[in-house]
């Protein structure tokens, strides 16, 4: 609570004093760690896809069926995105957002590797993706996938600030928002008044931001209708694999190792002019 109320109230504090922790034998350990763990997990998924997927980057299942994939990802497993069941629970919601066409612009923010800002490139050849990330090895992965899949309708940005957001916010756009409790911050309605006139698509994070997902219904049930769904901590739908893959291994394959009760939120709006 102390680390989110110094953060969001006393940022200049809060980047000092992360800047000294990075000298600290705690960080040190902690980063050394991370790092050995992210190396054997990666070791675990080359393995697996050498398995399982004959050794192929390529999406399996799924709404993005096809699409060639880079050997790492940006903060979320690899491996759910290869098989095709990555999120299952909104996979529904997609499924509208790329069979509806209605949506002339797509505003991914916290896109990571590209996953969805490219898959809906690639579904969506008429529309045009904005993809948003603050980390810069993210962004090169991003064009890394763009290049690969030979997309021409993406563009790939870093911060999405009040301003630009306010700007790209128009009819016919949806906001794809996953951006680890920040959402507190970015989708204000007071500061992007444009909101309002935009459907939006929340990966939102009590995990981070205790009770956002009710402070985000509360700031937008007057403009847009909703649906909410909860994450399920296993996948119901049926994914194919090139080789016969045993239950402890398709177990480990959708692993999304996130935290439990993840929320989505699907707003549309109810403005159609601005």
């Amino acid at each position: 609570m102390m680390k989110s109320y110094i953060k969001n109230n006393v940022g200049w504090l809060y980047d000092l004093l992360k800047e000294i922790y990075k000298y600290t034998p705690m960080w040190k350990k902690i980063k050394s760690e991370r790092k050995e763990n992210k190396l054997k997990r990666e070791e675990e998924e080359a393995e697996i896809i050498k398995i399982i997927f004959d050794n192929q980057y390529i999406v399996q299942n799924g709404l993005f069926k096809g699409m060639k994939y880079i050997k790492r990802s940006s903060g979320s497993a690899l491996l759910p995105k290869i098989l095709g069941s990555y999120e299952e629970p909104i996979q529904g919601w997609i499924k509208e957002v790329i069979e509806d066409k209605k949506y002339e612009d797509i505003l991914d923010i916290g896109c990571a590797e590209g996953y969805y800002a490219c898959g809906f490139a690639m579904s969506m050849p008429n529309a045009k993706i904005t993809a948003y990330y603050i980390d810069e090895v993210a962004r090169k992965n991003s064009t890394h996938l763009k290049e690969l899949n030979e997309l021409r309708n993406i563009e790939i940005k870093a911060e999405c600030t009040h301003e630009e957001l306010n700007t790209k916010s128009q009819p016919n756009t949806l906001v794809f928002c996953d951006i680890e409790g920040f959402e507190k911050i970015l989708l204000d309605p007071i500061k992007v008044p444009n909101l309002k006139y935009v459907d939006m698509l929340i990966e939102s994070h009590d995990c981070f931001v205790p009770n956002i997902t009710e402070e985000l219904i509360e700031r937008f049930y007057l403009t847009h209708t909703m649906r909410i769904i909860v994450d399920y901590p296993f996948r119901v739908n049926k994914y194919n694999t090139l080789k016969a893959a045993s239950k402890e291994q398709m177990e480990y394959i959708t692993n999304e190792k996130r935290s439990p009760f993840m929320k989505f939120i699907y707003m549309e709006s109810i403005n159609e002019n601005i």
